[in-house]
């Protein structure tokens, strides 16, 4: 899964929800960091973490993710977590997710 942030529409969405294998940010490249960050916070999806990267909330992952993925994805998101904590992606409080950006075209 991944968030993607349209910028022509301004949208922030999950993408792939059921995936729990792979975790960032996709945004065009076109896009300046501050209209990223902007639309991320303004989502209530994210805000800027470290490294250049974004700090997702995960229950805006639990909110989206929501009726659009196969039995079990529970216990594979928990699994997912579990894995980001070992190497130091979630928040010390468990509420968000180390989340890097990459870029398209």
């Amino acid at each position: 899964m991944f968030v993607r942030f349209v910028a022509d529409s301004g949208a922030v969405e999950l993408a792939e929800p059921d995936d729990c294998t792979k975790f960032h940010v996709e945004v065009a490249a076109a896009v300046a960091a501050e209209a990223l960050a902007a639309g991320l916070a303004g989502s209530g999806a994210a805000t800027p973490g470290p490294d250049g990267g974004f700090l997702v909330a995960v229950s805006w992952v639990r909110a989206q993710a929501a009726g659009r993925t196969a039995a079990h994805w529970d216990e594979r998101f928990a699994g997912m977590l579990g894995y980001a904590q070992s190497k130091g992606w979630l928040s010390q409080d468990g509420d968000a997710i180390a989340a890097h950006v990459v870029t398209t075209g």
